[in-house]
């Protein structure tokens, strides 16, 4: 199987609804980075997964829906496990994907793939 990643960066806001009760209930914000990792059993003709400006349209979905904005907006309990899941299902229309992780923070992560 063959793999490629690319990352995404961006800055937002947002806050954790309840139940959740803890300091993250309160907006704020993170300078969040999205690694997509797209697979193929086969290589397209030019020898590539697929071309990483293909995704250019994730880059654009993300910059509009998700920076300098409120993630509430888009995800209504915007963990970065439900961020990965709505960006996977996002993803997944267009592309053969394997996963989406979300970092809220260097050390922090969420994944949802298959």
């Amino acid at each position: 199987m063959y793999r490629i990643s690319k990352t995404f960066e961006f800055d937002a806001a947002h806050r954790l609804m309840p139940p959740y009760e803890g300091k993250c209930s309160h907006m704020h914000g993170h300078t969040w980075r999205v690694e997509i990792v797209l697979v193929a059993e086969v290589l397209n003709p030019c020898g590539m997964v697929t071309d990483f400006t293909d995704l250019t349209p994730l880059r654009n979905y993300i910059a509009q829906r998700f920076d300098h904005a409120t993630v509430n907006d888009t995800v209504e309990q915007p963990t970065c496990e439900n961020i990965a899941r709505h960006l996977y299902d996002w993803a997944s229309a267009n592309w053969n994907v394997e996963s989406v992780r979300v970092w809220e923070s260097a050390t922090s992560w969420g994944e949802y793939g298959r």
